[in-house]
């Protein structure tokens, strides 16, 4: 008798044991109760929202390297580079190459291309760019276009935790210099709101 109960009381406790654990093993919540930054993310996701929302960032090292609360604190030169450095107009030389080709653009297709990646800009904010109606180039009809700057490649940038907050994406950027590519010299998170068709994004400020 006394070796049936010491079974079912050992039994019990397997059974009770786990469901007492299970809340502090799957609680991703701050002690405020708002949701943390995931520490630990496998590595594959990491490297896909990298490759969809930072990297093109990355084109352009100029607008990963300082913080900016809205898009409209970053340069307008620096958009009008993102525009060209990812090449969101899909334009072509006449052998089908981009690179080391002139390419002035008309206005409104290269601010209709940024207002859909950055929220809050606007073509006036754009149009202050020395890229719009660049009057350096003789024989190229430049009005009301902009000159689409050749170049770029940018710093080495990666993904180090993301946090999913409804449409709001916030991603921990790292930045690194030079060789070492363990320790950033600089962390930002990004924020970035999810759309049916896209995604703009919202800010990126310096993370601690």
């Amino acid at each position: 008798m006394k070796n049936s109960k010491v079974r079912i009381l050992a039994l019990a406790l397997a059974i009770i044991f786990p469901l007492i654990m299970l809340p502090s093993c799957v609680n991703n919540s701050s002690p405020d109760g708002s949701a943390a930054v995931q520490t630990q993310q496998d590595e594959e996701y990491l490297n896909e929202i990298y490759q969809k929302y930072v990297s093109m960032l990355n084109a352009n090292s100029g607008i990963t390297d300082y913080p900016w609360a809205t898009p409209s604190d970053i340069a307008a030169d620096q958009l009008v580079d993102f525009c060209s450095f990812n090449n969101l107009l899909k334009l072509k030389g006449p052998n089908g190459e981009y690179e080391g080709q002139i390419f002035f653009v008309p206005a409104e297709e290269v601010e209709a291309a940024l207002l859909k990646y950055f929220d809050g800009i606007s073509p006036e904010y754009l149009r202050t760019s020395r890229y719009y109606e660049f009057d350096e180039i003789p024989g190229r009809d430049y009005k009301n276009k902009y000159l689409m700057p050749q170049g770029g490649g940018g710093g080495l940038t990666k993904a180090l935790k993301v946090e999913e907050d409804g449409d709001i994406l916030r991603i921990v950027v790292g930045v690194y210099v030079g060789d070492d590519t363990e320790n950033p010299v600089d962390t930002f998170l990004l924020s970035v709101r999810v759309e049916e068709d896209g995604f703009k994004y919202l800010s990126y400020e310096t993370y601690t």
